[in-house]
Protein backbone atom coordinates (compact mmCIF):
# COMPACT_ATOMS: atom_id res chain seq x y z
CA UNK A 1 0.00 0.00 0.00
CA UNK A 2 2.57 2.64 1.17
CA UNK A 3 4.30 1.94 -2.89
CA UNK A 4 1.38 2.60 -4.29
CA UNK A 5 0.94 5.79 -2.43
CA UNK A 6 4.54 6.85 -3.26
CA UNK A 7 3.63 6.23 -6.83
CA UNK A 8 0.85 8.18 -6.66
CA UNK A 9 2.50 10.95 -4.91
CA UNK A 10 5.62 11.08 -7.77
CA UNK A 11 3.07 10.96 -10.68
CA UNK A 12 1.24 14.07 -9.26
CA UNK A 13 3.82 15.77 -8.95
CA UNK A 14 5.42 15.05 -12.42
CA UNK A 15 2.51 16.51 -13.63
CA UNK A 16 2.38 19.54 -11.56
CA UNK A 17 5.78 20.53 -12.78
CA UNK A 18 5.00 18.94 -16.38
CA UNK A 19 1.84 22.01 -16.02
CA UNK A 20 4.26 24.07 -14.99
CA UNK A 21 1.77 24.98 -12.02
CA UNK A 22 2.76 27.09 -9.20
CA UNK A 23 2.07 25.71 -5.81
CA UNK A 24 -0.18 27.58 -3.54
CA UNK A 25 1.52 30.39 -0.97
CA UNK A 26 0.67 28.05 2.30
CA UNK A 27 2.82 26.22 4.38
CA UNK A 28 2.35 22.66 6.26
CA UNK A 29 4.12 21.83 9.51
CA UNK A 30 4.02 17.95 10.70
CA UNK A 31 5.87 16.89 13.94
CA UNK A 32 6.35 13.93 16.42
CA UNK A 33 5.21 14.76 19.22
CA UNK A 34 2.33 16.97 17.55
CA UNK A 35 2.41 20.64 18.15
CA UNK A 36 6.30 19.77 19.11
CA UNK A 37 8.65 23.36 20.30
CA UNK A 38 10.30 22.88 16.43
CA UNK A 39 7.10 23.74 14.51
CA UNK A 40 5.59 25.81 17.29
CA UNK A 41 8.51 28.57 16.65
CA UNK A 42 8.96 28.27 13.05
CA UNK A 43 5.05 28.61 12.33
CA UNK A 44 4.43 31.65 14.24
CA UNK A 45 7.39 33.65 12.01
CA UNK A 46 5.59 32.11 9.06
CA UNK A 47 2.24 33.04 9.99
CA UNK A 48 3.64 36.62 10.65
CA UNK A 49 4.86 37.16 7.35
CA UNK A 50 1.02 36.81 6.14
CA UNK A 51 1.21 32.83 4.96
CA UNK A 52 -1.81 31.02 6.35
CA UNK A 53 -0.61 27.72 7.69
CA UNK A 54 -2.07 23.95 8.14
CA UNK A 55 -0.41 21.32 10.95
CA UNK A 56 -0.60 18.27 10.89
CA UNK A 57 -2.07 15.65 13.88
CA UNK A 58 -2.44 12.26 14.72
CA UNK A 59 -5.46 12.84 17.20
CA UNK A 60 -5.57 16.05 18.63
CA UNK A 61 -8.42 18.88 17.07
CA UNK A 62 -7.38 21.81 19.87
CA UNK A 63 -4.28 23.92 19.89
CA UNK A 64 -2.28 23.82 22.67
CA UNK A 65 -3.19 26.84 25.11
CA UNK A 66 0.69 28.49 23.92
CA UNK A 67 -0.16 27.97 19.97
CA UNK A 68 -3.64 29.97 20.77
CA UNK A 69 -1.92 32.59 22.22
CA UNK A 70 -0.03 33.29 19.24
CA UNK A 71 -3.63 34.02 17.45
CA UNK A 72 -2.08 32.55 14.04
CA UNK A 73 -3.80 31.66 11.06
CA UNK A 74 -3.42 27.85 11.26
CA UNK A 75 -6.23 24.95 10.54
CA UNK A 76 -5.45 21.71 11.91
CA UNK A 77 -5.46 18.35 9.60
CA UNK A 78 -5.44 15.19 10.34
CA UNK A 79 -2.55 13.22 9.44
CA UNK A 80 -2.67 10.16 7.34
CA UNK A 81 -5.93 11.65 5.61
CA UNK A 82 -6.78 12.27 2.02
CA UNK A 83 -6.52 16.26 3.21
CA UNK A 84 -3.14 15.92 4.53
CA UNK A 85 -2.31 14.33 1.09
CA UNK A 86 -3.83 17.04 -1.30
CA UNK A 87 -2.02 19.80 0.63
CA UNK A 88 0.83 18.12 0.88
CA UNK A 89 1.19 18.48 -2.74
CA UNK A 90 0.15 21.88 -3.72
CA UNK A 91 0.89 23.78 -0.56
CA UNK A 92 4.13 25.58 -1.36
CA UNK A 93 6.34 24.85 2.05
CA UNK A 94 6.95 21.77 3.95
CA UNK A 95 7.99 21.51 7.24
CA UNK A 96 8.97 18.66 9.16
CA UNK A 97 10.78 17.11 12.33
CA UNK A 98 10.42 13.13 10.86
CA UNK A 99 9.85 11.98 7.81
CA UNK A 100 6.46 11.74 5.87
CA UNK A 101 4.95 9.65 3.44
CA UNK A 102 3.43 12.58 2.44
CA UNK A 103 6.44 14.49 1.52
CA UNK A 104 8.16 12.28 -0.69
CA UNK A 105 8.08 13.03 -4.40
CA UNK A 106 7.38 16.77 -4.08
CA UNK A 107 7.28 18.94 -7.09
CA UNK A 108 10.45 20.72 -8.11
CA UNK A 109 8.70 24.46 -7.04
CA UNK A 110 7.83 23.45 -3.09
CA UNK A 111 10.18 24.39 -0.71
CA UNK A 112 11.18 21.64 1.65
CA UNK A 113 12.27 22.03 5.03
CA UNK A 114 14.08 19.76 7.70
CA UNK A 115 13.54 21.04 10.97
CA UNK A 116 15.57 18.41 12.49
CA UNK A 117 14.13 16.79 15.77
CA UNK A 118 17.53 16.71 16.87
CA UNK A 119 21.64 16.34 16.53
CA UNK A 120 22.93 13.52 15.41
CA UNK A 121 25.12 12.48 18.50
CA UNK A 122 23.71 8.70 18.22
CA UNK A 123 23.53 7.04 14.73
CA UNK A 124 20.93 8.02 12.55
CA UNK A 125 20.33 7.69 8.65
CA UNK A 126 23.20 5.87 6.42
CA UNK A 127 25.03 5.01 10.29
CA UNK A 128 22.28 2.52 10.94
CA UNK A 129 21.32 1.66 7.29
CA UNK A 130 18.64 3.79 6.57
CA UNK A 131 17.56 6.32 3.94
CA UNK A 132 17.12 10.14 5.32
CA UNK A 133 14.03 11.93 3.91
CA UNK A 134 14.29 14.08 1.08
CA UNK A 135 14.29 17.79 1.35
CA UNK A 136 15.76 21.25 -0.03
CA UNK A 137 16.71 22.65 3.63
CA UNK A 138 18.13 21.21 6.64
CA UNK A 139 19.41 22.92 9.75
CA UNK A 140 22.67 22.70 12.16
CA UNK A 141 24.15 25.38 14.90
CA UNK A 142 27.57 25.35 13.12
CA UNK A 143 29.95 23.60 10.63
CA UNK A 144 30.81 20.80 13.27
CA UNK A 145 27.21 20.14 13.35
CA UNK A 146 26.51 20.56 9.32
CA UNK A 147 29.45 17.58 9.04
CA UNK A 148 27.27 15.06 11.89
CA UNK A 149 24.55 16.04 9.30
CA UNK A 150 26.42 15.56 6.05
CA UNK A 151 27.27 11.66 7.65
CA UNK A 152 23.96 10.87 8.16
CA UNK A 153 23.22 10.40 4.61
CA UNK A 154 24.53 8.15 2.31
CA UNK A 155 26.61 8.88 -0.96
CA UNK A 156 24.41 8.21 -3.95
CA UNK A 157 21.41 10.67 -1.52
CA UNK A 158 21.28 14.56 -2.51
CA UNK A 159 22.50 16.39 0.06
CA UNK A 160 20.15 19.83 1.59
CA UNK A 161 21.23 23.09 1.81
CA UNK A 162 22.27 23.40 5.13
CA UNK A 163 21.29 26.39 7.38
CA UNK A 164 24.02 27.19 10.11
CA UNK A 165 21.78 29.50 12.03
CA UNK A 166 20.55 26.75 15.08
CA UNK A 167 17.53 25.35 15.87
CA UNK A 168 14.36 27.54 15.99
CA UNK A 169 13.18 26.30 19.33
CA UNK A 170 16.07 27.55 21.23
CA UNK A 171 14.99 30.63 21.07
CA UNK A 172 12.54 29.18 24.28
CA UNK A 173 15.29 29.03 26.37
CA UNK A 174 15.92 32.09 28.76
CA UNK A 175 19.58 32.40 29.46
CA UNK A 176 21.29 31.88 32.82
CA UNK A 177 20.29 34.94 35.18
CA UNK A 178 23.99 35.98 36.60
CA UNK A 179 22.66 36.56 40.43
CA UNK A 180 21.34 32.97 40.09
CA UNK A 181 24.15 30.73 41.25
CA UNK A 182 21.78 28.02 43.36
CA UNK A 183 21.11 24.87 41.67
CA UNK A 184 18.01 22.48 43.54
CA UNK A 185 15.79 21.57 41.08
CA UNK A 186 17.05 20.25 37.73
CA UNK A 187 15.58 18.00 35.27
CA UNK A 188 16.69 14.65 33.83
CA UNK A 189 16.18 13.56 29.90
CA UNK A 190 17.48 10.59 29.08
CA UNK A 191 17.01 9.14 25.09
CA UNK A 192 15.25 6.30 24.89
CA UNK A 193 16.73 2.54 25.31
CA UNK A 194 14.14 0.77 24.24
CA UNK A 195 11.06 2.04 21.67
CA UNK A 196 7.73 1.56 21.82
CA UNK A 197 6.45 3.74 19.03
CA UNK A 198 8.08 4.52 15.32
CA UNK A 199 10.65 3.13 14.43
CA UNK A 200 11.21 -0.41 17.34
CA UNK A 201 14.71 -0.90 18.22
CA UNK A 202 16.77 -1.58 21.61
CA UNK A 203 20.04 0.34 22.49
CA UNK A 204 22.22 0.43 25.21
CA UNK A 205 21.13 -1.29 28.38
CA UNK A 206 17.82 -2.67 27.98
CA UNK A 207 15.79 -3.40 31.54
CA UNK A 208 12.83 -2.51 32.91
CA UNK A 209 13.23 1.14 33.55
CA UNK A 210 13.74 1.93 30.11
CA UNK A 211 16.57 4.63 30.75
CA UNK A 212 19.94 2.22 31.19
CA UNK A 213 19.64 2.15 35.06
CA UNK A 214 18.32 -0.35 37.54
CA UNK A 215 16.18 0.60 40.59
CA UNK A 216 19.32 -0.36 43.10
CA UNK A 217 21.40 1.94 41.13
CA UNK A 218 18.45 4.55 41.58
CA UNK A 219 18.19 4.30 44.92
CA UNK A 220 21.61 5.42 45.18
CA UNK A 221 21.36 8.05 43.21
CA UNK A 222 18.40 9.51 45.30
CA UNK A 223 20.16 9.01 48.09
CA UNK A 224 23.26 10.67 47.16
CA UNK A 225 20.49 13.57 45.71
CA UNK A 226 19.32 13.75 49.21
CA UNK A 227 22.77 14.69 50.20
CA UNK A 228 23.45 17.18 47.96
CA UNK A 229 20.01 19.37 48.45
CA UNK A 230 18.86 18.40 45.22
CA UNK A 231 15.55 17.66 43.40
CA UNK A 232 15.84 15.98 40.06
CA UNK A 233 12.17 15.52 37.82
CA UNK A 234 12.79 12.75 35.28
CA UNK A 235 11.26 13.23 32.05
CA UNK A 236 10.77 9.88 29.70
CA UNK A 237 11.56 9.82 26.32
CA UNK A 238 8.27 9.70 24.32
CA UNK A 239 9.28 6.78 22.67
CA UNK A 240 10.67 4.90 25.77
CA UNK A 241 9.58 1.47 26.91
CA UNK A 242 9.87 1.68 30.89
CA UNK A 243 8.72 2.86 34.39
CA UNK A 244 9.98 4.67 36.90
CA UNK A 245 9.00 2.73 40.36
CA UNK A 246 7.27 4.94 42.74
CA UNK A 247 10.06 4.43 45.29
CA UNK A 248 12.17 7.78 45.53
CA UNK A 249 12.47 11.04 47.91
CA UNK A 250 14.34 13.05 45.67
CA UNK A 251 13.64 11.71 41.70
CA UNK A 252 10.30 12.25 40.83
CA UNK A 253 8.53 11.22 37.29
CA UNK A 254 7.24 13.98 35.82
CA UNK A 255 3.85 14.91 34.97
CA UNK A 256 4.74 17.31 32.02
CA UNK A 257 2.56 16.48 28.65
CA UNK A 258 4.49 16.82 25.61
CA UNK A 259 0.93 17.06 23.64
CA UNK A 260 -0.49 20.01 25.81
CA UNK A 261 2.71 22.36 26.90
CA UNK A 262 5.77 24.00 25.53
CA UNK A 263 9.01 21.57 26.59
CA UNK A 264 11.26 24.46 25.72
CA UNK A 265 9.34 26.90 28.41
CA UNK A 266 8.88 24.30 30.44
CA UNK A 267 13.07 24.07 30.74
CA UNK A 268 13.49 27.24 31.93
CA UNK A 269 11.79 26.07 35.60
CA UNK A 270 15.18 24.20 36.00
CA UNK A 271 18.54 25.19 37.72
CA UNK A 272 20.07 22.79 35.40
CA UNK A 273 20.03 19.59 33.07
CA UNK A 274 21.11 16.06 33.05
CA UNK A 275 20.92 13.93 30.00
CA UNK A 276 23.06 11.66 27.63
CA UNK A 277 22.78 10.96 24.07
CA UNK A 278 20.25 13.43 23.51
CA UNK A 279 20.33 16.40 21.30
CA UNK A 280 18.69 18.40 24.20
CA UNK A 281 22.30 18.74 25.41
CA UNK A 282 23.29 21.14 22.55
CA UNK A 283 20.16 23.14 22.21
CA UNK A 284 20.65 23.31 26.32
CA UNK A 285 24.42 25.27 25.70
CA UNK A 286 22.52 28.21 24.65
CA UNK A 287 21.22 29.26 28.39
CA UNK A 288 25.00 28.63 29.80
CA UNK A 289 23.45 27.09 33.05
CA UNK A 290 24.69 22.90 34.43
CA UNK A 291 24.11 20.55 32.15
CA UNK A 292 25.42 17.11 33.07
CA UNK A 293 26.17 14.27 30.17
CA UNK A 294 25.10 10.58 32.58
CA UNK A 295 25.18 7.63 30.53
CA UNK A 296 25.58 4.76 32.91
CA UNK A 297 25.52 2.05 29.67
CA UNK A 298 27.58 4.32 27.69
CA UNK A 299 29.48 1.11 25.95
CA UNK A 300 26.16 -0.84 25.65
CA UNK A 301 25.13 1.89 23.54
CA UNK A 302 28.19 2.80 21.35
CA UNK A 303 28.56 -0.95 20.67
CA UNK A 304 24.46 -1.28 19.64
CA UNK A 305 23.12 2.27 18.46
CA UNK A 306 26.71 3.12 17.80
CA UNK A 307 27.82 6.85 18.38
CA UNK A 308 28.60 9.06 15.39
CA UNK A 309 30.89 11.50 17.71
CA UNK A 310 33.22 11.47 21.04
CA UNK A 311 30.70 12.83 22.82
CA UNK A 312 33.14 14.12 25.51
CA UNK A 313 35.64 16.07 23.26
CA UNK A 314 32.89 17.39 21.21
CA UNK A 315 31.65 18.93 24.26
CA UNK A 316 34.20 19.56 26.91
CA UNK A 317 32.36 17.31 29.22
CA UNK A 318 32.98 14.96 31.14
CA UNK A 319 30.87 11.67 30.45
CA UNK A 320 29.41 10.48 33.56
CA UNK A 321 29.33 6.67 33.26
CA UNK A 322 28.37 6.10 36.61
CA UNK A 323 26.34 7.30 39.68
CA UNK A 324 29.13 7.92 41.65
CA UNK A 325 30.70 10.32 39.07
CA UNK A 326 27.85 12.01 38.49
CA UNK A 327 27.17 12.96 42.38
CA UNK A 328 30.66 14.22 42.47
CA UNK A 329 30.16 16.56 39.46
CA UNK A 330 26.37 18.02 40.77
CA UNK A 331 28.68 18.38 44.04
CA UNK A 332 31.12 21.17 42.26
CA UNK A 333 28.37 22.60 39.21
CA UNK A 334 30.71 25.91 39.45
CA UNK A 335 33.55 24.23 37.87
CA UNK A 336 31.29 23.95 34.39
CA UNK A 337 31.17 27.68 33.91
CA UNK A 338 33.85 28.10 31.68
CA UNK A 339 33.43 24.65 29.99
CA UNK A 340 30.19 25.37 29.19
CA UNK A 341 31.27 29.32 28.03
CA UNK A 342 33.63 27.19 25.58
CA UNK A 343 31.59 24.35 24.17
CA UNK A 344 28.86 27.31 23.33
CA UNK A 345 31.55 28.95 20.84
CA UNK A 346 32.32 25.27 19.52
CA UNK A 347 28.91 24.55 18.71
CA UNK A 348 27.05 27.51 17.37
CA UNK A 349 28.71 29.56 14.75
CA UNK A 350 25.32 32.64 14.97
CA UNK A 351 24.71 33.53 18.84
CA UNK A 352 21.64 35.78 18.39
CA UNK A 353 18.20 34.96 18.79
CA UNK A 354 15.07 35.40 16.09
CA UNK A 355 16.55 31.85 14.48
CA UNK A 356 13.45 30.93 12.63
CA UNK A 357 13.41 34.47 10.88
CA UNK A 358 16.67 34.08 9.64
CA UNK A 359 15.82 30.42 8.33
CA UNK A 360 12.48 31.86 6.85
CA UNK A 361 14.22 34.71 4.83
CA UNK A 362 16.92 32.44 3.37
CA UNK A 363 14.49 29.63 2.34
CA UNK A 364 11.58 32.22 0.74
Amino acid sequence: MLKVIEEISKSISVILDLLNIEPVQKAVFESFPDFDDQIYVMAMTVSRNQIPIVVLSNHASELPNHWLEMNMNLAIVKKKSLKAFYISKIYKYIFFTHGSILFKNTSKKQKVVNLWHGIPLKKIGAGVGQKMPSSNFILATSRKMAYLIEETFSPHERLPTVLTFGLPRTDLLKPLAKQNTTMKKLLWMPTYRKSKIGHIRNDGLINETGIGLSTDTLLCFDKGLSQLGIKVELLMHPMADGTLPNMFGEITLSEFDREKDSLYLYLNEFDGLITDYSSVSVDYLVTQKPLFLFAPDYDEYASTRGLNCEIESLFGLPMNKSVEELLKSLSTPEALSKILESSFDRWYEYKGRNRSNLIWKAIK
